[in-house]
């Protein structure tokens, strides 16, 4: 695999997010959702979501991994979650990659991002 670079997520990466983020969910999802739950998810409306909480600053970016300038995945992280725990504990709300890339240690690559 080439080079990996991973950055926060902008305005000019939310396309191929959304895009990752419904093909992962339809790989790895298969045979444990519906297939017509899978098969209507809908990449614009993903980057709609994205979009919104993004530009609304509700979140942190995600970090997003690109391998020759093409976005192959991305992890999301944020303050936990959990009632009356301290905040400055975390928690990995999303890692997803493209099918492809499943395998490489891009993941790992990812979630050390996160964990940073």
């Amino acid at each position: 695999m080439s080079a990996v670079e991973i950055h926060r997520a902008t305005g000019d990466d939310i396309e191929e997010l959304a895009s990752i983020h419904v093909q992962a969910w339809q790989w790895a999802y298969r045979g444990l959702m519906p297939d017509e739950v899978l098969d209507s998810l809908d990449v614009e409306r993903r980057a709609n979501s994205w979009y919104r909480m993004l530009s609304e600053q509700r979140v942190p970016a995600p970090h997003v991994a690109t391998v020759d300038s093409r976005l192959v995945g991305f992890v999301h992280a944020n303050s936990t979650r959990d009632e009356g725990a301290d905040h400055e504990i975390g928690e990995v709300t999303a890692l997803y990659l493209h099918p492809e890339c499943v395998g490489t240690g891009l993941g790992h690559c990812l979630w050390e991002a996160a964990l940073a």
